[in-house]
């Protein structure tokens, strides 16, 4: 519970409404090879769209994590290197 309740806690400190310009803790990364939350470390989200049916993935991480350390601080457009691959960051928000 005492886990559960840290985790909430951080994601409250994400401010609400805020358009990110630059990857950081609370943005949305749309990448050539994934879509990432930096949030908490949850793993895999499948969001549906009911009206369509459409699913999308994305992977809730924690800005402690090895990859967030590669992108943090960069804007649509810019590269990056992990795990021998480069991805290129499509979009931040």
């Amino acid at each position: 519970m005492q886990k559960a309740q840290g985790q909430l806690d951080i994601l409250n400190r994400i401010p609400a409404g805020k358009i990110f310009e630059k990857v950081g803790f609370g943005a949305v990364v749309h990448s050539d090879k994934n879509q990432l939350f930096i949030s908490i470390g949850l793993g895999k989200i499948k969001l549906t769209d009911t009206d369509s049916s459409t699913t999308e993935e994305y992977y809730a991480i924690s800005p402690q994590v090895p990859i967030y350390k590669e992108m943090e601080g960069k804007r649509a457009g810019d590269t990056f290197r992990f795990n021998g691959q480069v991805f290129t960051i499509r979009e931040v928000f």
